[in-house]
């Protein structure tokens, strides 16, 4: 944590409690800044010795939330309550970071949409310009995940030949079919005899770098409808969610620390 953050204004806006609660959720942040939000994990991290109710933990949440400080949103099979720290990585250097396992922010959230323009300050990654919030696009900067890591801000006209590809502002604004993809590794088979559509057309199923392509568009929405409806029939075990991680029985939340199902999840069966 650096200095400077006693010094915003922001943070010292805040009740003195919800700066400690702020200040303890970046303990139990992940490298992509994103953290379990819920009042139940918050309080047990921050306020462990000081029996603090959870409906005035709720309130300090909301406070840090309307300060612009955390972006709330929920994802995941179970529909985790999830928090995104927008600052996190401009704050924190990560020596060796590692790939998180909680989903990422849904890129179809209007919060999450404008809180990229703020983190990148309104400027598109391609041309340098100021972008207009009625000319945000969110893209990838690599094809993988949709984490914040990844994503930057373009205006709508800077795409060029990639904007088809990369524009994700749809594509991947849900977040379960994504977990589902995330599991089953880049290419997201759920087996060598699986029917799995491919996310190209026939003329540019091999090419790494396709143009824009129409075709490649169809066979794209295609596929993610595909992973909707596949997401609603994977469920090889009901002690564990769509990731394979163990719930808390009836609650419907991870254990935590996370403990991987002994069973072998269906998409990884050949």
């Amino acid at each position: 944590m650096r200095p400077e953050f006693w010094d915003h204004e922001g943070i010292g806006a805040l009740p003195r409690d919800a700066r400690l609660l702020f200040l303890a959720s970046w303990n139990v942040t992940d490298d992509e800044g994103l953290v379990r939000w819920t009042a139940t994990f918050l309080n047990s991290q921050a306020f462990r010795y000081d029996d603090l109710p959870n409906d005035y933990v709720e309130e300090l949440m909301v406070a840090i939330v309307a300060g612009g400080h955390v972006v709330p949103y929920e994802a995941g099979a179970t529909r985790q309550r999830l928090g995104w720290i927008p600052g996190f990585r401009d704050a924190q250097k990560p020596n060796r970071p590692q790939t998180s396992r909680l989903p990422p922010p849904p890129l179809s959230n209007p919060d999450v949409r404008e809180a990229y323009g703020e983190r990148d300050d309104w400027s598109c990654a391609r041309c340098g310009g100021d972008i207009a919030r009625n000319d945000l696009a969110l893209s990838l900067i690599r094809r993988g995940s949709a984490h914040p890591k990844n994503v930057q801000i373009l205006h709508t006209g800077c795409g060029g030949e990639d904007a088809g590809k990369d524009d994700v502002s749809s594509s991947l604004n849900d977040s379960r079919s994504h977990s589902l993809a995330e599991g089953r590794g880049e290419e997201g088979r759920v087996g060598e005899g699986s029917n799995r559509p491919s996310a190209r057309c026939p003329q540019h199923v091999d090419n790494p770098k396709p143009p824009n392509c129409g075709a490649c568009k169809e066979a794209r929405l295609a596929l993610q409808a595909w992973e909707r409806d596949t997401a609603n029939t994977l469920r090889a075990c009901r002690l564990c969610n769509i990731d394979g991680y163990r719930l808390v029985p009836g609650r419907g939340h991870i254990i935590e620390p996370p403990i991987r199902c002994n069973h072998q999840p269906l998409w990884e069966v050949s």
